[in-house]
Order: C-alpha cells, then sequence, then structure tokens
C-alpha cells in the first residue's frame, strides 16, 4: 500500500521547509516531480528524496547535543550551545532554546532507523510543517 498523494501538500511542505534553506525554484520544481512521479511505499522513502535535497542533522538517537548546535550555529549563522548536562538526551530542551533566543525551531523526521533526522525551520513554520508531514504519511517527532 502507497502512501497517500498529495502534490499539493506537499508543494506546500517544499515551501515552508526551504524557508531556512533557499534551494532554487528549479531545484523545488524537480523534487515536487520526482515526488509526483514516483509511489512511496514507506515513509521512509519519501524520507530518502527530502534528504538527498536538504542539509539536515543525523545523529544516533542518543543524539550529541554538541554536534546539534553546531549544526545549528552553522545554520543561523551565530553561536548556539546548550550543555550536554542540561539537555540530558532530551532535545525539547534545545528546542526550547532556540525558539526563546531565536525565530527558529527543529523540525524531525523518523528514517526509519534508530537514528534522529534534524531540520531547522522557522518557528512560526513548524506547526504546518508537522501537520503536512503527517498528512503526507512521515513519521515526525
Amino acid at each position: 500500500m502507497s502512501l497517500p498523494k498529495h502534490p499539493e501538500k506537499f508543494a506546500k511542505f517544499l515551501k515552508l521547509l526551504n524557508h531556512c534553506y533557499q534551494l532554487s525554484d528549479e531545484q523545488l520544481n524537480d523534487i515536487q516531480h520526482t515526488y509526483q512521479e514516483n509511489e512511496y511505499d514507506e515513509f521512509y522513502d519519501l524520507f530518502n528524496l527530502l534528504a538527498e535535497n536538504f542539509d539536515y542533522h543525523n545523529d544516533d538517537w542518543r543524539f550529541y547535543s554538541e554536534d546539534l548546535c553546531d549544526y545549528i550555529g552553522k545554520r543561523i549563522n551565530q553561536a548556539f550551545f546548550v550543555d550536554d548536562e542540561e539537555v540530558l538526551g532530551d532535545i525539547n530542551v534545545i528546542i526550547n532554546h532556540l525558539e526563546n533566543q531565536t525565530e527558529y525551531s527543529l523540525f524531525g523526521l523518523e528514517s526509519g532507523g534508530d537514528d534522529i533526522n534534524i531540520w531547522l525551520v522557522k518557528k512560526s513554520d513548524r506547526p504546518t510543517l508537522l501537520e503536512l508531514a503527517k498528512s503526507l504519511g512521515l513519521e515526525v517527532y
């Protein structure tokens, strides 16, 4: 059984995700075309389409906050740090710090393994991205 196909929702999802990545219109059109031309049987197949085109942070499920903070800092062009001792493996601590200090948040997608896959998103876009991702059959956190 294939995942539900919603080209309009996928286009909106890409547009919101792209607020922090600035892919060209041509690149976005190519991703949309690939989405429309293929069947995705599992959420991780669709995850792979996104992972191939957008820079994201991948880590073990017991993620290292220093590595994630480095990724965030590079994406927002400013230093960002939350101590491992404060985080204690809870990604929500990092999300809360990020949202309190910036206009950004984090958006996570399951890939089918025991890892985490995090994209930087605009804080205001996160609720809609979560809703759209679920409607597309993606596993979010």
